[in-house]
């Protein structure tokens, strides 16, 4: 029996979804006033691809793109003496 997903208005049957992540991350150790700190910034990227069966005929996708970065900056507030 065939796998079915069902929209509101476009019923596709026997979807086959594949997808994959990547991480880019980049951090920069800092001193900030004599104290630790490091800043750093996140991005992700995504891809989805597919293919499905729609009204009988074979169809296919590719999605791509960068997701919401991130980025930070810390500091240590209580470092032990030295």
């Amino acid at each position: 029996m065939p796998t079915r997903v069902a929209f509101d208005t476009l019923p596709l049957t026997n979807p086959h979804l594949e997808t994959s992540s990547a991480v880019i991350d980049f951090a920069r150790a800092l001193d900030l006033v004599g104290r630790s700190g490091k800043f750093d910034v996140v991005v992700p990227y995504t891809w989805l691809s597919g293919s499905a069966t729609y009204q009988g005929g074979p169809i296919e996708g590719l999605v791509d793109g960068p997701g919401d970065p991130c980025c930070g900056c810390r500091s240590t507030c209580w470092a032990h003496p030295r």
